[in-house]
This record gives C-alpha cells, sequence and structure tokens, in this order.
C-alpha cells in the first residue's frame, strides 16, 4: 500500500495482507465486490470513481500466483 491510499479509502494499515473482497473497499464504489469477483475469475476491471473532491481511477487485475492461488491487485490512481 503506497502512502495516502488510508486517505483516499477505507483500507488502514492492519488490513494489510487480509482478503479486502468482502470490505467496504471505497465510498461510492457500490461495485466492489462484484469488481473483485470478476478480477478473481481472471477479468480486468477499470473504473473511474468520482466522488466530491476525490477522482479516482481504480484498476483491478487478476494475479495468479500459483495454480492455487488466485488473486488481484488493485491499482488506485488519483486525478487531479
Amino acid at each position: 500500500m503506497t502512502s495516502g491510499i488510508p486517505d483516499l479509502t477505507n483500507i488502514s494499515e492492519s488490513d494489510l495482507n487480509q482478503d479486502i473482497s468482502d470490505m467496504a473497499f471505497m465510498e461510492g464504489y457500490e461495485e466492489w465486490s462484484a469488481d473483485a469477483a470478476k478480477a478473481q475469475k481472471g477479468e480486468r476491471v477499470c473504473r473511474e470513481l468520482i466522488n466530491g473532491e476525490k477522482h479516482l481511477v481504480v484498476e483491478i487485475l487478476p494475479c495468479i500466483f500459483s495454480t492455487e492461488m488466485k488473486g488481484y491487485v488493485v491499482l488506485i490512481q488519483t486525478i487531479s
């Protein structure tokens, strides 16, 4: 997690290495659970989120660590 992410999301340092698929990831991102499930199945998801003054691009990229372990990587880019 890069610096600034706790300010943009509901994720805190204690959430590192935890399964975030069931978390309320980000205010205003109602599709989070469905998008995480898509990425878990191998689909790339990209969304633009605008919430008040926050303007973000969120990408969820599928990632296969081994034949038994599939997951995803979440990239958040702020737009100013």
